[in-house]
């Protein structure tokens, strides 16, 4: 009798709230559609795709900066990384990990089903000495450089890798920054004009190299 009186209930693996009921009185449940839909009423998670090149940079613990959507970039809520799927996805043969990003406190501006945009500290540091991106090679795991040896025949200075008036330098990076900035380790002072490397060109209007 009492085995039977337990049929009676649906348990939830979770405290919750029940925010949808799918079947009337007298229906018959299907298992292709679900019954009852229930909302967690614990704090939200994020699940979120990272590529194979990002995975190995995040941790458990992570602090994560998230911006919903709905009310844009001027509102953050704190977030932390709490779990790292190991296993990996194939999408267009390109390999994706999942992670779940939890908010770290309750807010009742945070809703289920709202878009979100996670930014992941994975670390930081201060006073550093930096670079942008656009005047860094990286090639075969090495990075690469080019610091102009005269300012004065700057006008004539091309990219062509041959140009005497160009050195290409071997550096040491470290971290990068949100907005492409490349820590310098070591291969360069602070003396040392910088050249654009790849596609970029100074011109007339813009014949400055930069010095970091």
């Amino acid at each position: 009798a009492n085995a039977n009186y337990k049929k009676d209930f649906i348990v939830a693996p979770f405290n919750g709230i029940v925010k949808e009921v799918s079947l009337n009185l007298g229906e018959i449940s299907s298992s292709n559609s679900p019954a009852i839909k229930i909302m967690s009423d614990s704090n939200y998670q994020i699940k979120a795709k990272l590529t194979e090149i990002d995975i190995v940079k995040v941790k458990v613990g992570d602090k994560v900066k998230i911006n919903l959507d709905t009310y844009g970039d001027g509102v953050v809520f704190e977030g932390v990384v709490s779990e790292v799927y190991p296993a990996a996805i194939n999408e267009g043969g390109v390999s994706t990990y999942y992670i779940k990003i939890s908010f770290v406190n309750k807010d009742e501006r945070i809703r289920s089903g709202m878009n979100a945009t996670a930014e992941i500290v994975t670390d930081r540091k201060e006073n550093t000495n930096y670079i942008s991106n656009k005047f860094v090679l990286i090639k075969k795991g090495e990075a690469f450089v080019k610091v102009v040896k005269d300012l004065d025949k700057l006008n004539n200075t091309s990219t062509d890798d041959n140009d005497s008036n160009i050195e290409v330098k071997n550096i040491t990076i470290g971290i990068r920054g949100r907005n492409g900035e490349i820590e310098i380790l070591s291969g360069l002072s602070k003396e040392d004009s910088l050249f654009p490397i790849g596609t970029e060109v100074l011109t007339e209007e813009n014949n400055s190299p930069t010095k970091k």
